[in-house]
């Protein structure tokens, strides 16, 4: 059975399970979102270039056309530039992309697109937060907390028809299967999707002034290389004696949606100081487990960046680590090579994660 197969039978069972909630007379089949095998590599960086900003400035012109069935004509026209990020407000990134949403929302899913003949749009989990931003992961999904969504399947239950979601809280999607455009989606919520740096960014809100904020702050990051290669990322500069003081330290976390293919940023965090700090008290404590070739992993990297200063130079200098996270191994740029202990995956361990790493999500249901 190929993996295609698998996912459309996962899909199919999931229809014909929830059959009062979704359409199933419409074919649907797999879009591969398989694993990629990585050879070991490691992430290394060093000099100005890899001081990046935690967030983007550059903006994105977004395309608002109109798409058929809209209820109104949506408001064409770029932002001039990413705002600077107020208080109470995060970012959030997912391949070329960056947007801000309230720091409250939680995580969820976002609609997909499973196909084989016929084009429907499915939403598996939600919709609702299923993760808080205080780590409780809430199983079955809060409909009326707000949340930011990707396409990811977070259940089983699958329903489709999602331009009748009748919301009860606002929400964000990120890389959705929806065309650009507005839509009255019920209970008095207007649905915008706007393609921007190849990828969409969807809002859903009763308050229009929210959701003009939001897409406003749509920018192309610079915190992430946006893709890096199947076997991981290809080390790079030149290591240093000794770093000075820490000025960021950055999560950027890949995923493969196709087999073989690149891995693609799925989320990204500037972590802070404070968090390389642990880190850095948490790999003082491993050992060097000389692993060689690594493991048959599903996919998953988690490479982590710090940049600091230089007490030989005057430009800003960077180390790095890249995380199997299926493995449960730490490559370092130095050449040494670690088990991920709960202490070193507690330094950077998001609650987003829960809800975009296959390793995390774990079984479907």
């Amino acid at each position: 059975m190929t993996e295609d197969d698998e996912l459309e039978g996962r899909v199919r069972a999931s229809l014909d399970a929830h059959a009062a909630e979704v359409d199933t007379s419409v074919p649907v089949a797999a879009r591969a979102r398989a694993a990629a095998r990585r050879h070991r590599g490691r992430w290394v960086a060093a000099g100005a270039a890899a001081a990046v900003a935690a967030v983007a400035a550059t903006a994105v012109v977004v395309d608002r056309g109109d798409a058929p069935g809209s209820e109104e004509p949506p408001v064409a026209g770029p932002p001039s530039s990413a705002p600077v990020v107020p208080a109470g407000w995060r970012v959030e990134y997912w391949h070329d992309v960056s947007v801000q949403v309230p720091a409250d929302w939680g995580w969820g899913t976002a609609p997909t697109t499973v196909m084989r003949g016929d084009l429907t749009t499915y939403l598996c989990g939600g919709p609702g937060a299923m993760r808080t931003t205080r780590g409780k992961n809430l199983v079955n999904p809060v409909s009326t907390a707000p949340y930011v969504g990707r396409p990811i399947m977070l259940s089983d239950a699958c329903m489709g028809g999602v331009r009748s979601l009748d919301p009860q809280a606002p929400y964000v999607w990120l890389g959705a299967d929806l065309p650009p455009g507005t839509a009255d989606v019920g209970n008095g919520y207007t649905q915008e999707t706007v393609e921007a740096a190849g990828t969409t960014v969807t809002v859903g809100a009763v308050d229009a002034a929210l959701r003009e904020r939001i897409l406003s702050s749509v920018a192309r990051q610079d915190l992430c290389p946006p893709t890096v290669p199947s076997g991981g990322p290809d080390p790079r500069g030149t290591l240093v004696e000794g770093v000075g003081e820490v000025r960021t330290f950055d999560l950027c976390a890949y995923a493969a949606p196709d087999r073989g293919g690149p891995l693609d940023l799925v989320y990204a965090a500037d972590l802070g100081a404070g968090a390389y700090a642990d880190w850095r008290r948490a790999l003082t404590a491993s050992e060097d487990v000389g692993v060689s070739g690594g493991c048959a992993d599903h996919g998953e990297l988690v490479v982590l960046t710090g940049t600091f200063d230089d007490p030989a130079g005057t430009e800003p200098v960077s180390q790095g680590w890249t995380v199997d996270v299926p493995c449960d191994l730490v490559y370092a740029d130095d050449g040494s090579d670690a088990v991920l202990t709960p202490e070193l995956r507690a330094a950077w361990h998001a609650p987003a994660l829960r809800s975009i790493l296959r390793t995390y999500i774990g079984m479907l249901g």
